[in-house]
């Protein structure tokens, strides 16, 4: 069990609408989560994580609406590779805008930025994980997903500066340091 030591309230305050900011929760999704996967009722670890948006040890329902962004992702980029399939020229353009702008820079942006939110979520539910429900279950699976997402990401970081090591260390040699194409996939 975690200590429970207070804060004063108006810095808990301040780093709940932080949290709230950040996580881009903006439909409130705790109901729906309860009423369609029938989550058990639960406390939070403790009153600071309560306090900053982490309500529940389910990461499914820490997560909210930004959970949503991992079932929309693939079906845009599912949808824009059939389109893709026609021979005409527009679809053409249309898969593969989806496929360079929205898969990298979507995909990858989205797991840098939300990293410590995604990686907090999945810590919090390494203690619950339970198999009895469909709720227990399909948030037992998203929280290893979770820990895939984070791990797969930590490990293409790793090797993506490994790959381009020499030309970030030498990158006042480059003009066009900056620019996407100059580093390897």
């Amino acid at each position: 069990m975690l200590l429970n030591v207070q804060t004063p309230a108006n810095v808990t305050i301040f780093y709940g609408y932080i949290m709230q900011v950040m996580a881009l929760d903006l439909i409130d999704c705790d109901d729906f989560f309860d009423r369609v996967l029938q989550l058990k009722e639960n406390e939070p670890i403790s009153y600071n994580f309560e306090k900053i948006g982490y309500e529940s040890v389910y990461s499914i329902r820490n997560f909210g609406s930004l959970g949503f962004a991992f079932v929309i992702a693939p079906v845009v980029i599912i949808l824009a590779n059939l389109i893709g399939l026609c021979s005409c020229e527009t679809p053409q353009k249309i898969k593969h805008r989806v496929n360079k702008e929205y898969f990298w820079n979507g995909t990858i942006g989205f797991i840098n930025e939300n990293f410590i939110l995604i990686t907090i979520c999945w810590m919090i539910n390494l203690n619950q994980f339970g198999w009895d429900g469909r709720g227990d279950i399909t948030n037992s699976l998203f929280s290893i997903f979770l820990i895939c997402l984070t791990g797969g990401y930590l490990v293409h970081i790793t090797f993506f500066y490994k790959k381009n090591y020499e030309k970030i260390r030498n990158r006042y040699e480059y003009e066009d340091f900056n620019e996407r194409h100059n580093f390897v996939y």
